[in-house]
């Protein structure tokens, strides 16, 4: 313990308190004068996270000291201070000082030993935030300590920064650049008197001039400002009539909608009235699966298309997602883990749109977590559904969490990945728009936690659900009865404590019954009729047909057929098709653009590499996009392929192939 020479109070100091490092190039060490003084010794520079970290440290000084709601007076040296103060630090520490000055506790501070630009970030300090609170800079230990004990004894010193020795030339220099104020309301210039001899008066006369033309720049900006203004308002005009016109134009499209889905329904009753007039059962059961068909796909893109609202299992959602540039499906992605609670109750209703909102969560969770990092799926159910998508990317601070939403917003450490900055926002809209929310927790293991929260779907009136069901799928109605009671005693016998609206179970469970009966009914069916198709013209230039979509390898196989293709085989994906290539060595082969596990262009390289004569044909919807066919030639300058754009035509397919 020693002694203060000035005072003759005790200096206590402590090896835990002493040059504790708060970043690399900052560290502070605390002392104890007296019984109600500490003393304050920061060295290095406070950028960065530094001046938090000095506040949180001399919080629990003050506490380890018993001081933090005690009256006390803190002597701050500043004589080991290097570079500027930044200007968030500077209000970090003005914040500090009003939080202490409204708690009571601490009486004054007494800087001391300080280079000149620290007296007028104090000086600057007291004039936005006025107030009677003692911040005096001193020149030195000796003099700090002295007002220090003085305001012991009457608590009351004037708020102003002192400034000690002020009467020579420099000094008079400094106070006058202090006292000049860089407010953008306020152009005024300190006056002071001057002898002629005044070394420094050329300088004085420059800082006056640089504060005046300063002022001229500021009244330019507060002009640019009103006019930026002006204009925004202009464009939030333009923005909110556009808005209402797009209303009106949505509600007159849904109406269209309505009629188109109501007309073509009485137009598919009379078509098959009169297919049922049709002697062939072969010719007629041909004719109304391909009616069906159409009017299956003119219900999904009317219902895309107004958004209507679907009942649908997470599970056959996730499903049929598919990830990256590749289309690998989310279940078979090798970095990609799904786990679903008790899957066969994940209900929701929802628009189609909802499919593209979680799967540009997901594809988001993959691009930052990197290639060395799985990408966790948790899908769950409580008194809502919560889809949590878990990465181990590089995290959101909570400060940037509000404002991911935000169209256009972009952190820093990502604008070198690639994105616009709207996925987030639409992903977000979606969301709230099927009645759920969108919420960022931090994952403990590093990354973030992406959570969706939606009302499950819930069965109201469970006869008129049946009734409904049975007229959606035109299926007797004791036969959906049927099985509805059959799972009704099932879920009971098996006391199932996961089911917490048992009408809601059943419906959905036999909801996904009957669909998985019609999907696997129509697979058979369109496999059955593809099979049919193959080897029909044994003579003819053979081809193998890929693609994802068992409709589409159908049409094309009949097309090729009708044309004197000899189709030999179907293959749903690019890996596939490399593998039956090498196999039959056809005389052609189509190739979708986008399929899953390997894309139409990466199996034409593995194609190509194998047979440089090789005759590709790429189907696809992007045919006429300059971009794809930019890439095509980029990839394969030499070689002859053609491009078929989708919905394709017979006609399409015989022009292609006459120079080919």
């Amino acid at each position: 313990m020693n002694t203060c020479p000035v005072s003759g109070l005790s200096i206590k100091t402590y090896p835990e308190w002493e040059d504790i490092q708060l970043t690399e190039i900052y560290s502070v060490s605390f002392m104890l004068l007296g019984k109600n003084i500490i003393l304050s010794l920061p060295r290095g520079n406070s950028e960065g996270v530094g001046m938090e970290r000095f506040l949180d440290c001399r919080r629990e000084f003050l506490k380890y000291m018993g001081l933090y709601e005690t009256e006390h007076i803190e002597l701050k040296d500043y004589s080991g201070l290097k570079g500027r103060i930044s200007k968030s630090n500077r209000i970090i520490f003005t914040d500090s000082l009003m939080e202490e000055q409204e708690r009571g506790y601490l009486l004054g501070l007494f800087a001391y030993n300080g280079p000149a630009f620290i007296r007028w970030t104090l000086e600057l300090g007291k004039k936005v935030h006025p107030s009677n609170f003692p911040l005096v800079f001193c020149k030195d230990y000796g003099i700090a300590v002295s007002k220090a004990l003085s305001l012991f004894e009457n608590k009351n010193l004037p708020s102003r920064v002192n400034i000690i020795d002020e009467h020579d030339e420099i000094n008079n220099l400094l106070y006058f650049i202090s006292e000049l104020s860089w407010d953008l309301e306020d152009s005024s210039i300190p006056e002071i008197k001057l002898k002629e001899n005044n070394p420094y008066k050329k300088l004085y006369e420059a800082l006056a001039l640089i504060k005046m033309d300063y002022g001229d720049i500021i009244e330019k900006q507060k002009l640019a400002e009103a006019q930026l203004q002006k204009s925004y308002n202009k464009i939030e005009k333009t923005v909110d009539e556009r808005t209402i016109k797009l209303r009106e134009q949505g509600a007159i499209l849904e109406t269209s909608l309505d009629i188109l889905s109501h007309d073509t329904k009485n137009h598919f009753i009379s078509l098959k009235y009169e297919i049922d007039q049709v002697g062939d059962q072969k010719l007629k059961s041909s004719i109304n699966d391909s009616v069906t068909d159409i009017q299956e796909l003119i219900t999904e893109a009317t219902g895309i298309m107004s958004s209507k609202k679907r009942i649908i299992s997470i599970v056959e959602l996730m499903e049929d997602i598919k990830v990256t540039s590749k289309r690998i499906p989310l279940i078979e992605h090798d970095r990609i883990k799904v786990n679903f609670v008790s899957p066969e109750f994940l209900f929701v209703q929802t628009s189609a749109l909802f499919k593209n909102a979680v799967s540009n969560l997901i594809e988001n969770a993959l691009k930052y977590t990197g290639e060395e990092n799985d990408v966790r799926i948790v899908v769950e159910k409580d008194q809502e559904i919560i889809i949590s998508i878990i990465d181990s990317g590089i995290g959101i601070p909570d400060e940037e969490k509000k404002r991911i939403f935000k169209k256009f917003y972009r952190r820093e450490e990502t604008v070198k990945i690639e994105g616009s900055g709207r996925g987030l926002w639409i992903t977000n809209n979606i969301i709230q728009q099927e009645g759920g929310s969108l919420s960022i927790t931090d994952n403990p293991t590093g990354g973030a936690i992406f959570c969706i929260h939606l009302p499950p779907y819930r069965v109201e009136d469970f006869d008129a659900m049946l009734n409904e069901m049975s007229v959606w799928f035109e299926m007797p109605m004791d036969r959906i009865k049927g099985k509805a009671e059959s799972y009704r005693t099932l879920y009971t016998l098996q006391g199932r404590d996961d089911i917490s609206h048992m009408d809601s179970a059943v419906f959905t469970t036999v909801l996904t019954d009957i669909r998985k009966e019609r999907k696997e009914e129509k697979k058979a069916f369109i496999s059955a009729r593809l099979k049919n198709l193959t080897g029909r013209n044994p003579e003819g230039k053979s081809i193998i047909i890929t693609d994802d979509s068992l409709y589409v390898q159908f049409y094309l196989s009949k097309y090729f057929n009708d044309l004197r293709f000899n189709v030999i085989d179907y293959v749903d994906n690019g890996e596939s098709a490399v593998i039956s290539y090498k196999k039959r060595n056809p005389s052609y082969i189509s190739l979708d653009n986008n399929m899953n596990i390997k894309t139409g262009p990466d199996a034409a390289e593995e194609i190509y590499a194998y047979d440089e004569n090789a005759k590709i044909i790429f189907i696809t919807a992007m045919g006429d996009s300059q971009f794809f066919r930019a890439d095509l030639k980029k990839r394969f300058p030499t070689r002859d392929y053609r491009i078929l754009t989708k919905p394709v035509y017979k006609n399409d397919i015989e022009s292609l192939i006459e120079d080919f």
